[in-house]
């Protein structure tokens, strides 16, 4: 090309560089007034003119962003970051957008590639520590925002966050300290209230979390499920203030429909299942949007079942059901463990590891990473054993591990969970026309659905003396050896009343904290009961709690939340329990482990039968000793206690279920008889 033809060639470049700039300036003005579809057709009239335009690209992407269409910001921001390589806050949109699709570790490799470009840019460090608590990956998080603070010391709501992933990471000091430095910039920050009453209620200084509570609900009642934590944090303390009046005004919020409880919260507080359905509703919807089937393929012939729980380690729910994982047929089952929690190396974590065919240690991985996992192993039925309580991870389960879900054990009601096609229970948590408070089908198995370890060690006898735990030796020993939170005041005076009619008798109660010991034993006090005959028995390690459980005469049940893992124990432990059976599966737990035993006549159907019964036989020292050595010989002829038994039933259900399921028919109720035929329901 001539000399000349290349000047006018280059000026003409320099002329049409000048116009789009002049365009973009304009479309940017436009954009900024909220003239967005002027502003969005300057802005693609320039990508016409020039396909690669990076700024025309990126503030396309961002008007695709702020019209919520996040897809087409991510495609449009790819594109405009290929161009603007230099320009952090390209980078800050795209993972923003890729954020919004939950695609997460995109996100955070864009926000990565910002903070390389403007190490300083605090935007992106706030967005990339929220995309790593998303993550699970709290440390990560923590640093992001502790850098931002750093930058930002002015900020309240960063050191909230920071305070909230301090309080993930179980560093509760450093989360409170974090808290306080919010507050004292802005003293009505409701979200640094609430955080604060967190970290205190982990560390058991529950008094003071109600008080942060309180502070919370007066400079911001709307918090999600803060009205729930609240109540619960007052009963964890036995702090029955105006009990009545909290309990109803929490039923109205829940009935209409506010987030203000979460599913588990209200097992304890009220025994309405239809109440409890609404809660757990409402929970379910505030999870990952559930993938309501995966695509359908045949199972494998030896169905490859899946549990799931943070608790695979000395735990409750281990010593519960390792007998029965040993115990299932290998033949028709293959049986993995998804831990939550890092392998042990006590006895009882080492024979759980070996009870699996496989398990598998998914601490450190979001759950999209579970849950491809799960799909790659060819997980076939999926099993959720913890539902609403500590550490669960629904979104699994929202997300779809496996063609098949069930939840059990753990949580003992409707999780009403997005994915969880069954709940395993049986016919006295669930009785006949029940189902209806289920979102879940039921499978209702022939004995109690509460698995139990036959080869666990049995005290026969007290292996120490009461004067060795405070115990009066000649007195009548009433004990609750449940968590305070499940004492509720109503339950708390019959126990009283009883008191009062049974002489030399004393209530023998699981330790909380020194506010807990101390408003039990002011509402005894009021009533006229001897403080000194309210007992407080200190936490110990599981087999010297056993150990003393012997020295007890009569176990008395709470009431909406009965006793589940505490009355297996007390029962092996030779201890006769008189419970309450309520209407909610969390009520009726107790009753069904009784039936299952053969020892019906300790479940009462009212208070005053409670309270009568409960009397009758704290005077009668023979009719307790003939109870004793029934509850001795029953142990050793029932099913109860023999996780063996509880195996075969389960594997029957889990064929059944399969069965159905290659058979290309929706999930249905059904009842698993004792001699392993189905019968479906409804």
């Amino acid at each position: 090309m001539p000399r000349a033809s290349r000047v006018k060639h280059k000026n003409a470049g320099k002329q049409t560089a000048a116009l789009i700039s002049e365009a973009l300036k304009k479309g940017l003005v436009l954009h900024q007034q909220g003239r967005v579809e002027q502003a969005k057709a300057i802005y693609e009239d320039v990508l016409r003119r020039s396909p690669r335009n990076g700024d025309a690209l990126h503030l396309l992407g961002l008007l695709a962003f702020q019209a919520n269409d996040f897809a087409a910001a991510a495609a449009l921001l790819q594109r405009a970051t290929a161009q603007l390589k230099d320009q952090p806050a390209c980078f800050n949109t795209l993972g923003a957008a890729l954020h919004r699709l939950n695609r997460l570790e995109e996100a955070t490799t864009q926000y990565t590639k910002a903070l390389r470009l403007k190490e300083d840019y605090l935007d992106v460090l706030e967005n990339r520590a929220r995309a790593f608590q998303s993550l699970g990956r709290h440390q990560e998080a923590y640093e992001d925002y502790d850098r931002a603070t750093q930058l930002n010391s002015g900020n309240p709501k960063l050191w909230t966050e920071r305070g909230n992933t301090l309080g993930r990471l179980s560093r509760h000091d450093e989360a409170i300290a974090s808290f306080d430095r919010a507050l004292k910039l802005q003293p009505s920050l409701g979200a640094a209230h609430f955080g604060r009453a967190a970290s205190l209620r982990k560390q058991k200084r529950f008094q003071e979390a109600v008080n942060a509570y309180d502070s919370a609900e007066q400079f911001d009642s709307s918090i999600n499920y803060l009205l729930g934590l609240a109540f619960h944090t007052r009963m964890q303390a036995c702090d029955w203030r105006d009990f009545h009046e909290r309990r109803r005004q929490l039923a109205e919020a829940v009935k209409n429909r506010g987030k203000v409880c979460d599913p588990w919260v209200l097992l304890s507080l009220i025994d309405d299942p239809a109440l409890q359905n609404i809660a757990a509703d409402n929970y379910a919807k505030s999870l990952t949007p559930p993938e309501s089937r995966l695509r359908h393929r045949r199972l494998n012939d030896r169905i490859r079942v899946g549990y799931y729980s943070g608790d695979l380690f000395d735990h409750p729910t281990t010593r519960l059901i390792v007998e029965m994982i040993e115990a299932h047929d290998r033949d028709r089952l293959e049986v993995i463990a998804f831990s939550f929690f890092p392998p042990s190396d006590t006895p009882l974590g080492q024979r759980i590891h070996a009870a699996f065919d496989k398990f598998v240690d998914v601490t450190t991985m979001n759950d999209s990473a579970v849950v491809a996992l799960s799909r790659s192993m060819g997980i076939d039925i999926a099993v959720d054993l913890k539902g609403d309580t500590a550490d669960a991870r629904p979104g699994l389960f929202s997300r779809r591990c496996a063609p098949i879900q069930v939840a059990y054990l753990g949580f003992p009601g409707t999780f009403a969970c997005g994915g969880i096609d069954y709940v395993l229970a049986d016919r006295i948590v669930v009785p006949d026309g029940e189902d209806r408070h289920f979102s879940e089908k039921v499978l209702r198995l022939p004995q109690c659905y509460q698995p139990n370890d036959s080869q666990r060690r049995r005290v026969e006898q007290p292996e120490t003396q009461r004067e060795d735990h405070g115990l009066p030796d000649k007195a009548i020993v009433f004990c609750c050896l449940n968590s305070p939170y499940k004492i509720l005041p109503d339950r708390f005076a019959t126990w009283m009343a009883i008191l009062k009619d049974v002489e030399n008798s004393v209530l023998w109660l699981l330790e909380g904290t020194g506010d807990t010991t101390e408003n039990l034993e002011e509402e005894a006090a009021a009533v006229g009961i001897d403080p000194e005959r309210i007992i407080f028995a200190p936490n110990l390690p599981a087999d010297e709690h056993m150990a003393r459980y012997p020295l007890a005469d009569l176990f008395l049940d709470t009431s909406p939340y009965n006793a589940h893992t505490t009355a297996s124990d007390a029962l092996w432990a030779g201890v006769p329990l008189i419970t309450l059976a309520g209407k909610s599966f969390a009520s009726r737990v107790a009753a069904s482990i009784l039936t299952t035993l053969g020892m019906h006549e300790l479940i009462t159907e009212s208070e005053t039968e409670y309270r009568d019964l409960a009397i009758a036989l704290g005077k009668d020292r023979t009719r307790l000793k003939e109870l004793r050595e029934r509850i001795a010989q029953c142990r050793d002829e029932s099913s109860l206690f023999r996780g063996k038994a509880l195996a075969q039933h389960v594997d029957a259900a889990f064929s059944a279920i399969a069965n159905l399921y290659n058979d290309g028919l929706p999930p249905c109720p059904m009842d698993i008889r004792g001699d392993g035929t189905i019968e479906t329901r409804g």
